[in-house]
């Protein structure tokens, strides 16, 4: 490798030494970067989704009805049809993604590691983070519980608002409580 040149490897082991092995425990099945899991009426599937050229990664989770008895059968019968599902398969009312606030205190759906990817052991930590948001991520995909770090909506932080709406937010209820002006009916305003 030539001098400067960066690399993900500190973070994609780390996935493989703390993610991994956690989402196995979780019964997940598959390799990186799609792990799926099957109930008995359900199909489960989280993805780690890299930046094309490195330097972060997303999680995005779906749920949705899967039949593991056809799924098995067409195994044996024509092994050509029976596929599992893909994330994208489901529509977006079945699909989440985790978030986590980012070391600027900004919630964000982005794992960066642009910074620290030469740091083996900042690598770990973020990789350490993941892990321990993974049990909320099995319980949205198990029992549809939105957890603090899961967003079903995809347009805003879990449960929180982003800041510019609620500064927005704040000034509307300022404005009411001290009596803003209003507009008659003759569009007159008037305290």
């Amino acid at each position: 490798m030539a001098a400067g040149t960066t690399s993900n490897r500190h973070m994609r082991k780390a996935i493989r030494d703390i993610v991994e092995p956690a989402l196995h425990a979780m019964g997940f099945d598959g390799d990186y970067p799609v792990f799926h899991r099957l109930t008995g009426t359900e199909w489960h599937g989280l993805a780690i989704r890299t930046d094309k050229y490195g330097g972060g990664f997303s999680i995005d989770m779906a749920r949705g009805p899967f039949s593991r008895a056809r799924y098995l059968r067409l195994r044996k019968t024509d092994p050509a049809q029976a596929r599992l599902p893909d994330i994208a398969d489901y529509d977006r009312r079945q699909r989440a993604s985790l978030w986590h606030e980012d070391a600027s205190g900004r919630w964000s759906g982005d794992f960066r590691y642009d910074t620290i990817r030469d740091d083996p052991d900042a690598c770990r930590a973020l990789a350490s983070e993941l892990a321990a948001l993974l049990p909320e991520a099995g319980l949205w995909l198990g029992e549809g519980r939105i957890g603090p770090h899961v967003s079903a909506n995809f347009a805003d932080p879990p449960g929180r608002p982003d800041s510019q709406r609620s500064r927005t937010a704040a000034r509307t209820v300022l404005r009411m409580l001290t009596g803003w002006p209003r507009r008659d009916k003759d569009g007159v305003y008037r305290p």
